[in-house]
């Protein structure tokens, strides 16, 4: 027979009644396939982009161009002149169907799919049969039932004729590459949030998972892990279990159409907890900042867009947060971009971001030599916002600053809090007791160099919060998980300081940080304190206030 390449089939059922889509991986040249759906094969080239009839065998009579109603026991040729994907809708089958074998070779297809059943426990046929494989270019021997869009091969040595209970139940995901192999599990920790460890499982199965872990987040998520589990051609899903839990680890495969783009939203809790899917969320492309289409995700933080034309595109997530749901219904927090690159495959791509955490009452100090107008302004690398200040901040601060500090004859600092996107810095923290904490905070901020009220401003405004645990844990930052700063004139001396601060009803040790440099306050000195935390605790202090 010609040179040909194996179909790869997808097989998904939607959600109305006898009604499926089927999903075609067609190659340049002939494919060997079968038509499920109720439809005229006379009008198949209007469904799947084939160059010539499709075309059925029989031993009685040999090749035929395929006419009238189609049989979803018959296999059939079918030439493409290109490698391309594509998708038909249509009815399924709802009676039983005839399926006749006549002595010799056969080319027929099963309408239903049973993966698990041989061909032989049903049909009178000599194994093996055989179907065609793409990698090889040649016939592969099998001898349980294939998908039902694939046609395949039998020998008989007598004619034989039966009726097949069409069974519609067994349109869920389904083919060749419905079940994931060689998927790499990430395991974290819910509550401390770094890594613990990965693994490889070699298919998709029921599995347990039995977790040490020497530090143990204790407020809430004692015990809890989330993983990742990820695979070559399957949505990337993420998954809770508890130590000893049994986790049933089922991905869903990647529609293979051509001009497609499928997009994973995952949200990364940035303050030490889970991962998370974003359902019922809008998305929109937009090319050369033209918009061109919208959805919203599915239940698993998924969007598929198809028919789609070639070229660069940018993603446009409004992100509507879940934990600020119940606080503000309508509310988007921040908008996330993705630059993507649509190909003629289907193309996946995880746009995941970390979930806005909070600038928490940063406080900047301002000391220029003489008395001078200065420009202050703060740059998000990534979505972020203001959400209070004082003075207003408006789109920046322009004030006249005395050498002892003080702005616009009234204010001694800058405030402002904000919303932005960041990782934080989660593995070297100082453990302090709560009964020494204000002293541990007035000697770590005099190590940085920070001075007077400097100090006492940072302990006046933070200890009140701090008093609900017996330990905390004081992570300093590096300026990547800082909100931008930008003065003008530009200091000569800066010190910006951010602590991640957490409480825990018990002494957790992780590795100390590094001592802080010393500080030179000579000539215009500009120092920031600040906390950054989670969106629910900034709630918690506002409703403290």
């Amino acid at each position: 027979m010609r040179a040909m390449l194996y179909l790869s089939i997808i097989l998904l059922a939607v959600g109305f009644a006898g009604g499926a889509e089927i999903y075609y991986n067609l190659h340049e040249g002939w494919n060997l396939l079968a038509m499920p759906l109720e439809m005229d094969m006379r009008d198949i080239g209007d469904s799947l982009p084939i160059d010539a009839p499709a075309t059925y065998y029989s031993p009685d009579s040999g090749y035929s161009v395929a006419i009238g109603s189609s049989s979803p026991c018959r296999g059939f040729w079918a030439m493409s002149h290109s490698d391309t994907a594509c998708r038909v809708d249509g009815e399924c089958y709802d009676h039983s169907v005839e399926l006749s074998l006549f002595r010799g070779w056969n080319l027929i297809a099963m309408p239903d799919y049973r993966p698990d059943e041989a061909i032989s426990s049903l049909l009178p046929i000599i194994p093996p049969a055989y179907l065609f494989d793409a990698s090889s270019g040649d016939y592969g021997a099998i001898t349980n039932f294939p998908p039902p869009n694939a046609g395949f091969w039998v020998l008989c040595d007598h004619s034989f004729s039966t009726t097949i209970d069409y069974d519609t139940a067994g349109f869920s995901i389904i083919g060749l590459d419905s079940v994931a192999r060689d998927i790499a599990l990430g395991i974290y920790s819910d509550g401390m949030g770094w890594r613990l460890d990965s693994c490889m499982l070699s298919i998709e199965k029921d599995t347990s998972f039995h977790i040490n872990e020497d530090t143990l987040y204790d407020i809430g998520y004692a015990g809890y892990y989330y993983l990742y589990a990820r695979a070559e051609g399957f949505y990337t899903e993420i998954y809770t279990t508890t130590i000893d839990d049994t986790v049933s680890i089922d991905l869903d495969p990647i529609p293979p159409l051509a001009n497609s783009v499928a997009l994973l939203f995952i949200g990364k809790q940035g303050w030490f907890a889970d991962h998370y899917v974003l359902p019922d969320n809008p998305v929109n492309i937009y090319q050369d900042s033209v918009f061109v289409r919208s959805t919203l995700t599915d239940s698993m933080g998924r969007a598929f867009f198809e028919d789609l034309p070639v070229g660069e595109y940018l993603v446009e997530f409004p992100y509507h947060d879940p934990l600020f749901w119940h606080w503000y219904p309508d509310s988007i927090r921040d908008t996330f971009y993705f630059n993507i690159t649509n190909t003629i495959e289907t193309d996946y791509y995880e746009c995941d971001f970390w979930d806005p955490i909070q600038a928490a009452a940063p406080y900047i100090y301002l000391y220029p030599e003489t008395t001078s107008v200065v420009d202050v302004s703060l740059e998000f690398h990534n979505p972020g916002h203001v959400t209070a200040s004082e003075p207003p901040y408006g789109d920046g601060w322009h004030v006249q600053v005395e050498p002892s500090g003080l702005i616009d004859g009234e204010f001694g600092y800058l405030f402002y809090e904000a919303d932005y996107s960041s990782e934080i810095q989660i593995t070297h923290a100082w453990t302090v007791r709560a009964d020494t904490l204000e002293a541990a905070f007035r000697n770590l901020l005099a190590q940085y160099g920070c001075i007077g009220r400097e100090i006492d401003d940072f302990v006046d405004f933070w200890m009140p919060y701090f008093a609900d645990y017996d330990y905390y844990l004081i992570y300093p930052q590096g300026e990547s998980a800082m909100v931008g700063l930008n003065i003008s004139p530009a200091p000569d001396n800066i010190l910006r300081i951010y602590f991640a601060i957490r409480g825990f009803d018990s002494a957790i040790i992780l590795e100390e940080p590094a001592p802080p440099p010393s500080f030179t306050r000579e000539g215009f000195v500009a120092v920031e304190w600040g906390v950054t935390t989670d969106a629910a605790e900034v709630e918690h202090r506002r409703e403290r206030r």
